[in-house]
């Protein structure tokens, strides 16, 4: 019974954790009887098998993979062919002795140039709260670059949370 309870606690803090972000959730499974060094080398080594590690913070738990570019299927008529790739990150949160893993995988396609262009695109507010670096400051071309979040890839979510299980 306690061990189903700190099951739940766990789970539950996740999703605190993921609700305070502004990020989607992912798909979230508690490690049984493994430590959180052990989950980590364990996660670091999964996400190298599907992407290329950006950053892996053991402190904070969480790895960042860099953008892969994948394929979309024939899309709608308003994508345009525009380029699409796989953004993936996993968080580790430590609750009672035990660990649970969060994968979450987001399929992003470039955005179209209005989309660039409109101001507070995704802001929720009508402060005007930009920054001149926001605006027309000098910029890189990789800040240049806007990608929009157009879905999240839950099988490919459940298939590293599931070799992250069995490498356990």
């Amino acid at each position: 019974m306690t061990r189903r309870i700190s099951t739940v606690a766990i789970v539950g803090l996740v999703f605190v954790v993921a609700s305070c972000a502004s990020r989607p959730w992912g798909t979230t499974s508690a490690m049984e009887k493994a430590n959180r060094d052990d989950v980590f080398s364990a996660a670091t080594v999964v996400m190298a098998n599907y992407f290329s590690i950006k950053s892996a913070d053991s402190k904070t738990g969480v790895i960042k993979s860099r953008p892969k570019p994948v394929q979309q299927g024939p899309g709608l008529l308003q994508d345009g062919g525009r380029p699409t790739r796989q953004v993936a990150t996993i968080s580790l949160v430590q609750d009672a002795g035990r660990t649970a893993a969060t994968v979450l995988v987001e399929v992003q396609q470039e955005a179209s140039s209005e989309y660039r262009h409109q101001p507070g695109a995704q802001r929720y507010s009508s402060i005007p709260n930009d920054t001149p670096a926001e605006g027309e400051a000098a910029t890189t071309p990789e800040q240049n670059d806007a990608w929009v979040t157009i879905e999240r890839d839950r099988k490919l979510e459940a298939k590293m949370l599931e070799e992250l299980r069995r490498a356990l």
